[in-house]
């Protein structure tokens, strides 16, 4: 299993600062869970104590009663890799370590646009190509993300 963004509503109603308190929380709890930038080829995975992942759960829960999530037409979510980003060496480091959390929709637009100009800038040669940098890959993710975006989604870190 992997960690993906998927697209996410706010619901009606909901409180915008007990939401981004949650998403926080959220984000922080993955690090401390291991579901987040700490994923790679050399890294050993050791499972948590019992009480993070207790309340990884309720905060997971309570985020996701905030959300409305769309699903194909197979009934699964749309999804794609946080690594696109997370792991790219495409992106500044600090950028990368950043990637690793829910987008809520005020501010998922402007990251991606950020992650974006620094896209285009590589790839009109401005900035030096790094080595191993996924292009392509970036490039899909920025067309999957798009439609969302302009319909006024964020990304949930789904992990």
């Amino acid at each position: 299993m992997g960690v993906d963004w998927t697209p996410a509503r706010v619901r009606d109603g909901v409180d915008p600062v007990e939401l981004a308190a949650l998403a926080a929380e959220h984000a922080r709890l993955n690090q401390l869970h291991g579901r987040g930038a700490e994923f790679g080829p050399d890294v050993v995975w050791e499972a948590p104590p019992r009480e993070v992942t207790e309340l990884w759960r309720d905060v997971d829960r309570r985020l996701l009663a905030c959300l409305d999530i769309p699903r194909n037409d197979e009934g699964y979510w749309h999804c794609f890799r946080v690594a696109v980003i997370g792991h790219n060496p495409l992106f500044p480091q600090e950028w990368r370590d950043a990637a690793w959390t829910t987008l809520l929709p005020e501010h998922a637009a402007a990251e991606v646009a950020r992650w974006r100009r620094h896209y285009t800038e590589v790839r009109e040669g401005l900035v030096p190509v790094p080595a191993d940098a996924e292009l392509d890959w970036a490039a899909d993710f920025f067309a999957w993300a798009q439609p969302w975006l302009d319909t006024g989604h964020g990304f949930y870190l789904w992990s």
